[in-house]
């Protein structure tokens, strides 16, 4: 996979994947986890996605994974938090209230960073990568979140 790919979609605004509101089906869905609000929700290649403020609204902790540092000042500028920003081996991690989003490679993360994970949400991450990726993502995700309910929704 090649970041360069991604990151001129985030400055060039070609992300025809965000959508306006969470997606119908998080929505339809996430009840049928009998999560409770206390739960810890991961959500890979999270982008700028309302779903993250969805998720937030039914109480969970969430933390995100995303390449584009732009799309991650959005979701915390939009939901008007101000981040504490740290540093992690693979970039900048931005945390307030119950948000948390590592800026970086999902390669690079390890399991202590997701060790509190219930479920992990993952709304077109696995197939925005090529196919040759796919297994190796779904083997890191096996690492970092051994325990978790998925929810792929392609």
């Amino acid at each position: 996979m090649k970041a360069d790919f991604w990151l001129s979609k985030w400055q060039k605004n070609e992300i025809g994947f965000h959508l306006p509101k969470p997606h119908p089906w998080l929505v339809a869905y996430l009840p049928k986890f009998s999560l409770s609000t206390a739960s810890s929700v991961f959500v890979p290649l999270c982008g700028k996605s309302l779903d993250i403020d969805y998720l937030l609204e039914q109480g969970h902790t969430v933390i995100g994974n995303e390449l584009s540092e732009d799309a991650v000042q959005e979701v915390f500028d939009r939901l008007k938090l101000k981040p504490n920003v740290s540093t992690w081996e693979g970039g900048a991690c931005y945390a307030a209230n119950k948000l948390t989003i590592y800026v970086g490679d999902y390669f690079k993360l390890k399991s202590q960073h997701l060790s509190t994970i219930e479920l992990v949400y993952d709304r077109a991450a696995m197939i925005a990568l090529p196919e040759d990726m796919r297994v190796q993502y779904v083997q890191q995700l096996n690492k970092l979140c051994p325990n978790a309910v998925r929810y792929l929704i392609t």
